[in-house]
């Protein structure tokens, strides 16, 4: 659909520097559209949301680390099946901070 889709490329949504309103809205595959809308678009967008900004805020994401102190590459496979999957990869997720230790001790605890 696009050239070189697993490049970070938000320009490919623009036109002329606007949004494309040509682009097809993902939304419409996952929750539908008009009267046939799913009702729990909204608290799913915002589940999402909430759950992706909490990791974010507490975590620093990276990419792995061999012996050696090299960086390993993540792959971008995916497993190619009626819902496509990425593969297993290996990546360092660390806590920023004591205190986001401290919350997330406190959320399993």
């Amino acid at each position: 659909m696009y050239p070189d889709p697993y490049a970070f490329k938000p320009e490919r949504f623009l036109l002329d520097g606007k949004p494309n309103l040509a682009v097809k809205d993902p939304d419409c595959a996952a929750f539908g559209f008009g009267r046939r809308i799913c009702p729990g678009i909204h608290m799913t967008r915002s589940s999402i949301w909430l759950t992706v900004v909490s990791i974010l805020a507490t975590f620093n994401i990276d990419k792995a680390v061999d012996e050696a102190g090299r960086t390993i590459e993540p792959t971008f496979e995916y497993l190619s099946a009626l819902i496509s999957a990425p593969l297993p990869f290996k990546c360092s997720i660390t806590p920023r901070s004591k205190e986001a230790v401290a919350l997330i001790q406190g959320v399993v605890h």
